[in-house]
């Protein structure tokens, strides 16, 4: 009897040992999927284009041919050829449209795949790529390869992947948002929008030619900071091109007006923010880079 008590309270923890040995053997098989590090090109940067990144000391960007450039400390080298723009920088690739294709490669080059045939909008988020084709659908690959998988979705503009949901403009005209698998659509706002940005709890975006915002858990929260023709938030500020001028407004602070900054050039568009700076291109068709306040700019590729 004694001998069988023994046994049986060794059960637990021979069961227990047991189950260790196989979730170590099944990592070891199987890894754990972990999202890999995918570098700042914020939902401003991919609303207005994606044609400025930055990942640690390398610098991608579009210049005024189109031609996608890498520069560093040590080095300024180009990428691609004109007709590209959608940068996104994850690992040791940087992932960007070219001529109407979803394309990677080496951030010294040399290592060129096309990823899809078709690709008006993409973005990576995690261990994907999320792009619609021309037809407007939703698609879904992994990075590393595999099968292309079609959510069910349909896009006329844009869209932003946020952990597991996704969030898009439909073909109405109005913001909605589902699972990443494509389940569960839902509208998100009772008015058509233009472009949205998705910023800490926020969606700011632009109706009826107005720039707005809403919480998300709040939707009763709208708030209307006035005209504007696009914008983009970053280090919560709030920047606009309105009649052709960039506008700043201080989001941290309730007193705060927006106001006009000093410019270079006339008719800024494509708004796009890395490592502290805005950029943007303008109508003799520079690309331009300068603090909140306008100043300490330059010309990119000078």
């Amino acid at each position: 009897m004694e001998e069988k008590n023994r046994l049986s309270a060794m059960v637990p923890a021979l069961l227990g040992v047991t189950v260790a040995v196989i979730v170590i053997a099944t990592m070891v098989i199987f890894p754990f999927e972990k999202p890999s590090s995918t570098a700042a090109n914020h939902f401003g940067n991919a609303m207005n284009g994606g044609y400025v990144a930055v990942d640690g000391s390398l610098n991608y960007y579009i210049d005024s041919a189109g031609a996608l450039r890498c520069y560093s400390d040590y080095s300024n080298y180009k990428l691609s050829d004109g007709g590209s723009d959608s940068i996104n920088p994850s690992g040791s690739y940087v992932y960007f449209r070219h001529n109407g294709q979803a394309v990677r490669d080496l951030f010294t080059g040399g290592d060129r795949k096309v990823l899809a045939d078709e690709c008006e909008h993409r973005m990576v988020s995690g261990n994907w790529l999320y792009y619609t084709d021309g037809n407007h659908k939703l698609h879904k690959q992994r990075l590393s390869g595999g099968n292309d998988c079609e959510l069910g979705i349909v896009t006329q503009r844009q869209f932003a992947v946020v952990g597991t949901y996704v969030y898009y403009i439909g073909g109405d005209g109005y913001l909605y948002y589902a699972s990443t698998d494509g389940s569960g659509e839902t509208r998100f706002l009772a008015e058509q929008v233009d472009c949205f940005q998705i910023y800490g709890s926020f969606v700011y975006f632009i109706s009826d030619g107005r720039v707005g915002s809403v919480a998300s858990a709040n939707l009763a929260s709208r708030k209307d900071y006035g005209r504007g023709e696009q914008f983009i938030v970053a280090d919560d500020k709030l920047v606009t091109v309105t009649d052709g001028r960039l506008h700043v407004l201080d989001l941290s602070d309730n007193s705060a007006q927006s106001h006009a900054i000093e410019q270079h050039g006339s008719a800024p568009h494509s708004l796009n923010f890395a490592d502290g700076r805005i950029y943007y291109y303008n109508a003799e068709g520079q690309l331009i880079s300068c603090v909140f306040d306008g100043s300490e700019w330059r010309e990119m590729g000078k």
